[in-house]
């Protein structure tokens, strides 16, 4: 992950990048944490740990640097605290949400520009289509938006400080997942992405 806005809160992001920790609610604002690996095709599948407390929002979101002054424009995203779908910052429902200390799972096709949430391994709904400016630049990364104290750890198939018990990998064998990615879905790795990115 990376920062992607100057906000006033104070956070942390350790275990490599991969665990986003809040410990103060002073100056907490809306803010997004992207990764580094940018999408324009092929099917990918990660994982969130909602470890405690604070309101988030995971999906996926426009990563052309120049749209940064209105982040919450260019992305498609799940809130798990209440199932809401957030398309181009327009909210609907769409599952039934959960609380801390499930997993929820994202499955991002972008051979047909749609994500599906899953929690516990469970789908929240059907997949649903990208946001009209969330596509506009064609090319994607990752994205959680915060907004309030509590932490989360991320699950990219590879480094993690989520506690696996079942080590699901993808189909081409790549990732440890606590579960198994859906069938056509991969890790986000560079030998995944070298042959399917």
């Amino acid at each position: 992950f990376k920062d992607d806005i100057n906000n006033t809160a104070t956070y942390k992001l350790t275990s490599g990048l991969t665990t986003l920790t809040v410990p103060s609610a002073s100056g907490v604002a809306w803010g997004p944490l992207s990764g580094t690996f940018q999408l324009s095709s092929g099917k990918w599948y990660w994982e969130m740990k909602w470890d405690s407390d604070y309101t988030f929002l995971v999906g996926v979101m426009n990563s052309d640097p120049s749209l940064e002054t209105d982040f919450n424009t260019y992305c498609t995203m799940y809130r798990p605290s209440n199932g809401n779908k957030y398309i181009d910052n327009t909210i609907t429902s769409y599952g039934s949400g959960t609380s801390t200390g499930n997993i929820i799972g994202i499955a991002l096709d972008l051979d047909n520009e749609t994500l599906q949430a899953y929690v516990n391994n469970s789908s929240e709904g059907s997949a649903f289509g990208l946001g009209t400016t969330t596509k506009a630049r064609g090319y994607y990364v990752p994205v959680v938006w915060y907004g309030d104290t509590g932490a989360s750890s991320m699950n990219f198939g590879g480094h993690t400080a989520m506690s696996i018990s079942s080590a699901a990998a993808d189909a081409n064998g790549y990732g440890s997942f606590e579960f198994a990615p859906p069938s056509g879905f991969y890790a986000l790795c560079t030998k995944n992405l070298a042959e399917l990115g």
